[in-house]
C-alpha cells in the first residue's frame, strides 16, 4: 500500500449512471508497477436554512387605516421582513485530496472498483445500488411564492371611488366597500342573504371570493404582501471548527447574513465530540501487516452537531465524521483468492465499510 499522488492507465474506463448519481468503473492489469487509484473522502456538515421573506408594498391609504378601519402602525413605506422558520443538518462525503492511494496486486484475480467522478471510491468488486448517493453538491430549494401580491384592487370598486375627488374620500368609500363584503359575509353565514348558496361547494365558492376581495381592498390600506420561501446553505468541514462558533446571522430586514455583519443575530453551530477514534501502538506482527498492501478505508468518529439561537437549541442530531475517526486497511491477500470474490461496499460519507461479503 502506497499513499501517493497519481496519474494512471485503465484497461477499461466506462460510465455508470444511477439517477442523479455519475460513477466510474476501474480495472486494471496485473503487474508489479500497477495498480487501481482511488481517494478516501471527508464528511461534510451541510446546514440548510428555510426562511420566509415578506416583501411589503405600502397601501396607498396606509395614514388612514387607522381613521376608517381602526387599524394602527400600517406601514407607510415598501420593506422586506424575513423570518427564520426551520434548520435541517446532514453530513455528506466530499472528495479529500491528501487522502489518496494505490491499491497494487500481482495475482490475476484482478478486482475492480467504483468511483465517483472525484475518484471517491464506492465499492470493490461489486456495484453499488441505485440509492447510494455520493453527491456532495446539494442544489438549494428555489424560491416559492407562496402568497401572491393582491390583484388590482381598483376593479373592485365602485363608480362612486372612481368619482370621488380627493384621497380622503376614495380611502373613505374602499373602507365602506370593505365593512359591505363583511355584512354580505356576516348575512351569509346566518342565512339572511338574499340569494343564498344552493350547496355546500356554492357556499365555500361564494365565501373564497368575499374573502380575495376583502383582502384586495385591505391591502390599499396595509399594504400589498407577498410572502416566499428562500434557503440557506452552508457547508462545514469540522477539522477546521472550534467546539463552537457563530456561523451566521439572521437579521429581520435582511435575513442570513455573513457572520460579521453584526445587522443580525448570532446562530451559533456547537459541536460535541462524543466518540472520538485513536490509533492504538501495534504490536511488531501488526506493523508488519499494517505494511502489506491493501485497501485504505476509514473508522469513522461520532459527533453531536447543535444550532442554536441564544441559549434555544433549534436543531441537535449526532452523525459519524470521518476527520474524528482512524484509518486502517483491508489487506490485499483477501482480493487475490481465486476460489472466493472479496466485496466491498464503502459509505461514501464516511469512506468506512458498509458490507464486506466474501
Amino acid at each position: 500500500m502506497r499513499k501517493i499522488v497519481f496519474t494512471i492507465s485503465f484497461l477499461s474506463l466506462f460510465l455508470s449512471s444511477f439517477g442523479q448519481m455519475s460513477l466510474i468503473k476501474i480495472s486494471g492489469a496485473k503487474g508489479s508497477d500497477t495498480g487501481l487509484s482511488y481517494f478516501l473522502p471527508k464528511t461534510m456538515l451541510i446546514v440548510e436554512v428555510e426562511a420566509t421573506k415578506t416583501t411589503i408594498k405600502a397601501g396607498q391609504y396606509a395614514k388612514y387605516a387607522e381613521k376608517f378601519l381602526g387599524i394602527k402602525d400600517a406601514p407607510t413605506e415598501d420593506m422586506n421582513l424575513f423570518s427564520m422558520d426551520n434548520i435541517t443538518l446532514e453530513t455528506c462525503g466530499e472528495v479529500d485530496k491528501n487522502e489518496g492511494y494505490m491499491l497494487q496486486y500481482k495475482s490475476s484475480n484482478i478486482p475492480y472498483m467504483y468511483l465517483t467522478q472525484e475518484g471517491v471510491i464506492c465499492s470493490v468488486n461489486m456495484e453499488p445500488d441505485e440509492s447510494y448517493n455520493t453527491v456532495c453538491t446539494p442544489e438549494l430549494p428555489a424560491p416559492k411564492i407562496i402568497q401572491p401580491f393582491s390583484t388590482n384592487q381598483n376593479a373592485l370598486l365602485s363608480e362612486e371611488y372612481l368619482m370621488s375627488g380627493s384621497s380622503l374620500k376614495m380611502a373613505e368609500v374602499a373602507a365602506k366597500q370593505i365593512y359591505r363584503i363583511r355584512e354580505s359575509r356576516q348575512d351569509i353565514l346566518m342565512g339572511d342573504a338574499e340569494n343564498m348558496p344552493k350547496d355546500g361547494e356554492a357556499l365555500k365558492f361564494m365565501l373564497s371570493q368575499l374573502d380575495e376581495k376583502e383582502k384586495a381592498l385591505m391591502a390599499m390600506f396595509t399594504g400589498n404582501i407577498q410572502k416566499e420561501k428562500i434557503y440557506y446553505l452552508y457547508k462545514v468541514d469540522i477539522a477546521d471548527a472550534p467546539d463552537s462558533q457563530i456561523l451566521f446571522r439572521f437579521s429581520k430586514y435582511m435575513g442570513a447574513v455573513d457572520k460579521n455583519n453584526l445587522s443580525g443575530e448570532p446562530v451559533y453551530l456547537d459541536l460535541k465530540v462524543t466518540d472520538k477514534k485513536e490509533l492504538e501502538e501495534p504490536n511488531a506482527k501488526e506493523k508488519k501487516k499494517a505494511e502489506e498492501p491493501g485497501i485504505m478505508y476509514n473508522v469513522p468518529g461520532k459527533a453531536v452537531a447543535t444550532i442554536r439561537v441564544g441559549r434555544k437549541n433549534i436543531v441537535s442530531q449526532e452523525f459519524l465524521f470521518t476527520q474524528l475517526g482512524v484509518k486502517s486497511a483491508l489487506p490485499v491477500i483477501l482480493f487475490e483468492n481465486k476460489k472466493t470474490t472479496t466485496r466491498v461496499l464503502m459509505d461514501p460519507q464516511t469512506g468506512g465499510i458498509r458490507q464486506l461479503l466474501q
